[in-house]
């Protein structure tokens, strides 16, 4: 008895294991050109806001 649901553990956890590595497989790999700035965006969008913001505090 005990055996056996030793070996289904055993089963479950080799089978939880083969489903991450094909999951990690699947991934898409990490870019070749790597941003170092994770703020690019907030950045982009600063500036659109920047010339409005100065027309109007020039007044």
């Amino acid at each position: 008895m005990w055996v056996m649901v030793k070996m289904v553990n055993v089963l479950l956890a080799v089978v939880a294991c083969v489903a991450f590595l094909l999951i990690a497989y699947q991934a898409d790999p990490p870019s070749a050109v790597h941003n170092p700035n994770p703020m690019q965006q907030n950045q982009e969008q600063f500036t659109r806001m920047q010339p409005p913001y100065y027309a109007n505090s020039n007044k």
